[in-house]
């Protein structure tokens, strides 16, 4: 299959390869692949137009030793790859789909070596002249038709527009990742970005790149929230005290003092007209923070607020944008049952009437993003999570049609890594902003010192750019067992602290999270859950030393999973149900299983932790204004309150290894994170406190000398899209 005279640089189309970096790129920029999915991409480049058969791949993708399921995993990998080309297999553009037989590029090739020159192909010569002018003809006529149906493919998905003009997709700024931009918006004339960071608030003129601080007094922070008709103001959100909620303010960019606007609320977006603001109010989801539990609409100065989307325990709102005559509010809605993990969010658009209330779905599922815009056209511009990559997303607009009539299919607008949020646009519609967000969850390892009160020598562990997620420890504490997605789906690996590489524990098709060890430490536990939201999810079981999994039950919404250590041998499992979280034990030998405890959440976040002896739960209910461990004992339910000194807005607990001691995390409105050590009557150590990464839990070993921490970070930057 492979070509070795092919050199080493393959464009295609508006996209290139570059076979020695293993980089797939479009128009300069990178596009996030996975291994699977490039390799069969430089096999159909290789074979140049013939057939490369589903054989030949699984020949060079899977060795014979490898166990796996041949069909999916081909077919996921085909997908993921068609996804990074952005096209689809009823309507291929590169690659098209020869049934029951294999594959076969099919778009023209232009390769060149360190990017100079281009590969071509001679006619052969032949004892008939006419017939081979002929035969050459034939084949530059294919060519030419092959081009030009990729050219207007590519016309028809990237624009529903007739304009002619280019899309133009621009970086705009360039923080780092010790300054990560947390909110922007366009100026309504497109002539600036207002942003915030962690050092203030500024304004960056986009045409020149000349950046100004906006004048506000020294004490005063917040994020940017969006900007007001007149282009003279920007709408930010700020906490005014660390127990306190945010509120919006009224910020002029040149002078003037900032003047408050409400006491509670955030996420705002004003009406065309300026005269009135929808915004978000209530404790927000802490996992997920552009959710909040209430969406309101007020005037712009504060009177006469009023609730327009009601409140229940199992629902939260995101993203208000106004329709262009200001009568309706589209905005996200998710059911917080289905929102513990992110690959089962569900989320829908709304649209709602604001005078008579009366609302309808536009449209919703599993991939819908956290961020909306309505345009000046009628377009509905929103975020949508990448499906076999659902860390990034990318932007796609949809025509809103009047109640009685149906929605065109949407159009994708970008495409790239990341996660896309945080979307304006200018007064006239032409030109959107976003954040773009590549961040990922990393793993720390620090030494305990001083009884678990001082952390030092933190390093991180991991050193890649997928998500890594720490569970546990192998028995010996000489390793750390978290998962990844380095493969496009969470598998289970294992990371020896002296070794610069990890080892696979569990591989498969679906993703398997929260692996934990047995009572004897013997096996792994871990789940296995699948891409449908409403599919039931798996708990398996493997031998830590290898092996082959065996189911070990299937339930509905699972997602915790802990066992305690010998000589007890309870195990048990949470369950996300609206209004309360269920815990369950379980044998992990038959996989039978009873209920434990029921939490009632009145829709927050929870999150418990067993301990070591199987005793006591410690059960933290998220209150961003309280700092409370609920600890109830697993023998006769009974419960007792332990309030932590001097700490609000607790989000995880992780018992320590000789459970005296709880590793606790916590959250402030502002998304400000730290951790700390918390005894049983409530004094504590901060042992790591972080205002731009989110320090998420940590996991003690099992000889309490070490932590793994699991930290969310990474870089936030503004761009802009015009000509969409």
């Amino acid at each position: 299959m492979a070509d070795a005279d092919q050199p080493r640089i393959i464009r295609f189309g508006p996209f290139e390869v570059d076979k020695r970096t293993g980089e797939l790129r479009k128009r300069g920029s990178r596009v996030k692949l996975q291994q699977q999915p490039l390799q069969i991409l430089l096999a159909l480049l290789q074979s140049k137009g013939d057939i490369v058969t589903r054989e030949e791949l699984r020949q060079q993708l899977w060795p014979e030793d490898t166990f796996v399921d041949f069909d999916h995993s081909l077919n996921a990998a085909v997908k993921r790859l068609r996804e990074a080309l952005g096209e689809s297999a009823d309507r291929p553009v590169f690659i098209e789909t020869l049934a029951r037989r294999g594959y076969r590029f099919i778009a023209p090739i232009d390769g060149s070596d360190n990017g100079a020159g281009t590969t071509t192909i001679a006619p052969v010569k032949d004892s008939n002249g006419r017939a081979r002018r002929w035969t050459v003809l034939s084949v530059s006529i294919a060519a030419l038709g092959l081009a030009l149906v990729w050219a207007v493919r590519s016309s028809v998905t990237r624009s529903s527009l007739p304009s002619k003009l280019q899309m133009t997709e621009r970086k705009l700024t360039a923080n780092s990742v010790e300054n990560p931009i947390d909110g922007a918006a366009i100026s309504p004339d497109g002539t600036y970005i207002a942003y915030s960071d962690a050092t203030g608030l500024y304004l960056k003129l986009v045409r020149s790149g000349e950046l100004h601080r906006i004048a506000v007094p020294s004490v005063f922070s917040g994020h940017l929230e969006g900007w007001l008709p007149d282009g003279a103001h920007v709408l930010v959100s700020r906490v005014e005290r660390p127990e306190g909620a945010l509120g919006l303010w009224n910020v002029p960019i040149v002078g003037g003092a900032p003047r408050k606007i409400v006491d509670d609320g955030w996420g705002a977006s004003v009406s065309p007209d300026g005269t009135r603001i929808a915004f978000l109010r209530g404790a927000p989801d802490i996992r997920f923070q552009p959710y909040a539990r209430e969406l309101w609409i007020t005037r712009l100065d504060g009177s006469d607020a009023r609730e327009v989307a009601p409140s229940t325990p199992d629902k939260v709102f995101a993203a208000p944008t106004w329709s262009p005559d200001g009568r309706r509010l589209a905005y996200l809605s998710s059911s917080v049952s289905h929102r513990r993990n992110y690959f089962s969010n569900v989320n829908s658009i709304e649209l709602k009437d604001v005078q008579s209330l009366q609302s309808q779905v536009l449209l919703s599922g599993m991939r819908v993003g956290d961020s909306l815009r309505w345009l000046p056209d009628d377009r509905l511009v929103y975020s949508l999570a990448e499906e076999q990559n659902p860390a990034d997303s990318n932007l796609w607009a949809v025509q809103v049609r009047a109640s009685s009539q149906n929605s065109p299919d949407p159009v994708r607008l970008t495409q790239g890594p990341g996660w896309v949020t945080n979307i304006s646009a200018t007064a006239n519609g032409t030109t959107l902003e976003f954040l773009r967000k590549s961040w990922q969850s990393q793993v720390l390892v620090a030494r305990l010192a001083s009884g678990g009160t001082l952390l030092l020598a933190t390093r991180r562990l991991t050193l890649d750019e997928n998500n890594d997620v720490p569970f546990s420890w192998t028995p010996d504490s000489k390793a750390i067992i978290f998962t990844s997605d380095r493969d496009g789906t969470f598998d289970v690996f294992r990371h020896p602290l002296d070794q610069p590489l990890p080892e696979p524990l569990v591989v498969g098709p679906e993703n398997e999270m929260v692996a934990r060890l047995n009572p004897a430490g013997t096996e792994l536990l871990y789940q296995s859950i699948p891409s449908a939201a409403d599919a039931p999810r798996s708990i398996f079981a493997i031998p830590l030393a290898g092996g082959v999994p065996r189911l070990v039950l299937r339930g509905k919404f699972i997602v915790n999973l802990q066992c305690a250590q010998l000589p007890s041998a309870l195990c048990v499992y949470g369950v996300n149900t609206p209004g309360k979280h269920l815990i369950r034990r379980f044998d992990p030998s038959s996989g039978e299983s009873s209920q434990l405890a029921e939490i009632p959440t009145q829709g927050m976040p929870v999150n418990w932790s067993l301990s070591p002896d199987g005793s006591q739960l410690a059960i933290i209910l998220y209150r961003p204004d309280q700092g409370i461990i609920h600890l109830r004992s697993t023998s006769d339910n009974t419960n007792r309150d332990v309030v932590v000194k001097g700490r609000v807005g607790l989000v995880t607990a992780d018992w320590a290894a000789d459970g005296n001691t709880i590793f606790v995390t916590s959250m402030d409105r502002e998304r400000k994170t730290a951790l700390f050590n918390v005894e049983l009557d409530g004094s504590n150590h901060l042992l790591l406190k972080d205002d731009k990464d989110s320090i998420e839990w940590a996991v003690p070993s099992p000889d309490g000398k070490l932590l793994a921490i699991n930290e969310y970070a990474g870089t936030t930057n503004v761009w802009s899209l015009a000509n969409f």
